[in-house]
């Protein structure tokens, strides 16, 4: 009587072919020419890379606090954070008698984060708890499920 294929049938639209965009990919390793007969000519080398913080520690909250009117220097942006490298040559004459470099904080952070930091802290510290909430060690164990957590 009637075929099969009718029963069968879609009953919804069929998804349309998408063109895709290549994206670029981001560098994780880079060849780099060694010199030397027995070394291979080139070798690999692993670009640096932050790592990356398990779930179970980091947690998305409800919480909020008003910080529209707080006033940040115009010079102090991401830069600012960054923590200068010390370079130094290798190999040179009195090596073994140079001392360490060590990263010195320099007083226009100190200056603009006390700045920042005087005006923050009364906010945070206006709303009941949440000081200890933010100081906190946040981890979730099996039995705690993030979907039914309310901050």
């Amino acid at each position: 009587m009637y075929s099969r294929k009718a029963v069968y049938r879609r009953k919804y639209s069929a998804t349309k072919s998408r063109i895709e965009e290549k994206k670029e990919k981001v560098l994780t390793n880079v060849t780099k020419p060694v010199g030397g007969d027995k070394n291979g000519g080139t070798r690999v080398v692993k670009l640096r890379k932050k790592p990356r913080t398990h779930q179970k520690f980091v947690i998305a909250t409800s919480t909020e606090t008003d910080i529209s009117k707080v006033k940040i220097p115009k010079h102090f942006t991401d830069a600012s954070f960054k923590k200068k490298q010390l370079w130094k040559s290798r190999h040179q004459e009195g090596e073994i008698f140079n001392t360490e470099e060590k990263y010195k904080i320099t007083k226009q952070c100190k200056v603009d984060w006390k700045a920042v930091d005087s005006q923050i802290f009364p906010k945070i510290k206006a709303v009941p708890q949440l000081q200890g909430y933010l100081q906190s060690i946040f981890t979730l164990t099996n039995v705690i499920y993030p979907h039914k957590l309310v901050f």
